[in-house]
């Protein structure tokens, strides 16, 4: 693709297009009340024809990446984490990591917590080069809760467990990621949710509850016969 247009801007590089990016989210210019971030903008023009749509989402993901790079704005580190959202670009993940990881120039605070609650969803954590970087830093820096949701996309090491009695323990461990977990084990190792189940007995009963219930809702069959020892397990009344 010899240049790109998006509506009806044509540009001629990457560095044109990020600039743009910029200059958007610097202004923090919407269209319309529906169009709830600046960064919509691009996506909406984004090629209807699945090759230049690919070709398109390329452009975008290096200028995120350049911005990514070079930026200290907030808003305009935004634009680039919501372009990539969906990204495939080894180059823009390698360069958040970068960031997060403590080099010459770490992401400003404003934006670090959203980025690193987004990793999970944004990152690799099968692929075999950059995910064990994204579970190191997790493991390292936290939130206890978005290291296991990494871990249950990979967990090539058997660290689930004990992140999830780490999280329990300090209680970082979501209601939304005791379910998570439920439902992954209910997949085919049932025979280790009791094991688990033990290990959350320091998390809020909200929580216990929550990783119970879900795993009523997946595997009722097994829920059924092994209720009471689950419960016990959980450290909550059975019969509840």
């Amino acid at each position: 693709m010899l240049n790109l247009t998006l509506g009806d801007v044509v540009f001629e590089d990457v560095e044109r297009l990020a600039r743009h990016i910029e200059d958007r989210g610097l202004n923090g210019h919407v269209e319309h009340p529906g169009q709830g971030h600046p960064a919509q903008w691009y996506l909406d023009r984004l090629p209807p024809k699945p090759d230049e749509r690919r070709a398109a989402s390329a452009w975008l993901w290096d200028a995120a990446t350049l911005l990514v790079q070079r930026s200290d704005e907030p808003s305009v580190l935004s634009m680039a984490c919501a372009i990539c959202g969906g990204s495939r670009s080894e180059a823009f993940f390698e360069a958040v990591l970068d960031r997060l990881e403590g080099g010459a120039s770490p992401l400003p605070e404003a934006v670090r917590g959203t980025v690193v609650q987004m990793l999970p969803a944004w990152f690799p954590a099968t692929h075999g080069r950059l995910g064990p970087r994204v579970r190191a830093f997790l493991s390292a820096s936290g939130p206890l809760d978005t290291y296991v949701e990494a871990l249950l996309a990979a967990d090539p090491d058997g660290a689930l467990f004990e992140a999830c009695a780490r999280a329990a323990q300090t209680r970082e461990l979501t209601e939304v990621v005791a379910r998570r977990v439920a439902g992954a084990l209910c997949r085919g190792r049932q025979e280790e949710l009791i094991d688990l189940a033990e290990r959350l007995t320091p998390a809020p009963t909200s929580v216990r509850e929550a990783f119970r219930d879900k795993v009523q809702a997946r595997d009722n069959a097994w829920y059924t016969t092994h209720v009471v020892a689950l419960e016990q397990a959980l450290g909550l009344a059975t019969g509840t």
